[in-house]
């Protein structure tokens, strides 16, 4: 391998063939880390708290087609070489397996430790330049977050997994307060210069495995999975609020930002990615018409009150603005 750190490969078994995988993997002690796991459940499990580097994948599974497996293996493994082994006459599967997102797909049976070694590290090199060029067209040029199309296809992919696992998805939705007025009294510059503060701040208070990312002008969002418990998401709201409550210093002038954040749970809020977007979005402007600097939740779960330093000037205590609801045939977002 060209990397100094071994490299992590996960082997998916389906027969007695995936285990001589994993024992010509062994061989290399110093340039691989091998984990093995048996059948297309027991990947998906490891996969959920685990990213190898790479993953091996016998098509000889027996309880999912080949086309079904790599597919399912590539919701967690988006740009992870995957490479497929199959017996030299069975055609058939490695070009399904190929056709259904596998890097490559070898032949088990003509395979020695330095062939198999050497297809990995092709392999990560094409995916090395694949990851970049995703990486280029999927980023927020400005803040180096996801972008709204990356967040929009890991909110699929996750909306996906939750509805297999039954695991709680949490969306929140979070929208700057008042940064239209920094950044129309000290120019783009200034505001674009906020920005990336804010949003390194944010990404310090999130879990390596969540997607944080930019999906408007001042608008950012949040995917957590495997939620415990919507105490969890809101504790998580806490923490992001907390992080902006220290002024940002800009040109040698402290600037002030707060955000309201809205939050909204799969599938109690939405079991469509666009119904759980939308509930994110009106449980966000719910909280920013109570005040800003609070959070909102679409289920009604959530009590969050904004601090009293936060209460639009010339209103009394006590007294809170008027909230615009959807329809109403629509159900209404929580105030809290």
């Amino acid at each position: 391998m060209t990397s100094t750190a071994p490299c992590r490969v996960l082997v998916i078994e389906g027969g007695s063939s995936g285990s001589a995988s994993s024992a010509l993997l062994a061989r290399e002690p110093g340039r691989l880390l091998v984990n093995s796991v048996r059948g297309l459940a027991g990947a998906v499990e490891y996969l959920r708290h685990h990213r190898p580097d790479c993953a091996l994948l016998d098509v000889g599974l027996t309880e999912s087609p080949v086309e079904a497996a790599v597919r399912a293996l590539r919701e967690y493994l988006p740009c992870a070489p995957l490479i497929a082994l199959a017996g030299g006459a069975d055609e058939g599967a490695a070009i399904a397996a190929v056709r259904a997102g596998a890097d490559d797909c070898l032949d088990r049976e003509r395979l020695d430790a330095r062939d198999l070694c050497r297809a990995i590290e092709l392999a990560l090199a094409r995916g090395a330049a694949r990851s970049h060029l995703m990486g280029l067209a999927l980023r927020d040029l400005l803040t180096g977050l996801a972008n709204r199309t990356q967040f929009r296809d890991a909110l699929e992919r996750a909306v996906a997994r939750a509805g297999r696992s039954s695991q709680v998805l949490a969306l929140l939705h979070l929208d700057l307060d008042d940064f239209a007025a920094i950044n129309n009294a000290h120019g783009h510059f200034v505001g674009d210069a906020l920005l990336k503060a804010v949003a390194a701040r944010l990404a310090a208070q999130v879990r390596a495995g969540d997607t944080l990312a930019r999906v408007g002008g001042d608008e950012f969002a949040l995917i957590l999975e495997n939620v415990s418990a919507h105490e969890a998401a809101a504790a998580v709201g806490r923490k992001l609020l907390a992080s902006l409550r220290v002024p940002v210093i800009v040109e040698n002038e402290a600037l002030s930002v707060g955000c309201s954040v809205g939050i909204a749970f799969h599938p109690a809020d939405g079991e469509s990615v666009d119904d759980l977007i939308r509930s994110a979005d009106l449980a966000m402007h719910a909280a920013k018409h109570r005040g800003g600097g609070r959070i909102g939740s679409f289920s009604g779960l959530l009590l969050d009150p904004a601090p009293e330093v936060l209460r639009p000037r010339g209103l009394p205590a006590g007294q809170l603005p008027p909230v615009l609801y959807p329809a109403e045939s629509e159900s209404r977002p929580a105030l809290v």
